[in-house]
């Protein structure tokens, strides 16, 4: 008996996992109807990437700032960002902070820059 209950939770949890993952696919596409994307690469003057840099994405029409820091190559993005104009904003100790505003995000489009 006990053989068969282990049997019976182990396709209940196989089960729940494979509609959690159909439903956060359905979820991502659902969200990338009306979304958009800003993505960018922070390095410095001599051209190399500048790991956990923090960078923020601020959204100048609603207010709604997301911090972000970039990973070992520099890189960050921002996912799932309403159209609308933004700021994005970088920032790392010994490093000036640069900032560049009027970016417009429009539906399903990525936005990509490189900062130094």
């Amino acid at each position: 008996m006990r053989h068969q209950t282990s049997v019976f939770v182990g396709i209940g949890v196989a089960s729940l996992a494979i509609l959690l993952l159909l439903g956060g696919f359905s979820a991502t596409a659902f969200a990338q109807g009306g979304t958009g994307t800003i993505t960018g690469t922070v390095i410095d003057p001599k051209g190399l990437s500048v790991p956990d840099a923090k960078v923020s994405v601020l959204n100048t029409e609603t207010g709604i700032d997301r911090s972000l820091a970039t990973t070992d190559a520099g890189v960050y993005t921002a996912t799932f960002l309403q159209p609308g104009h933004y700021q994005v904003s970088v920032a790392k100790e010994g490093f000036s902070t640069w900032v560049r505003k009027d970016l417009t995000l429009q539906v399903a489009r990525l936005s990509r820059s490189t900062h130094r």
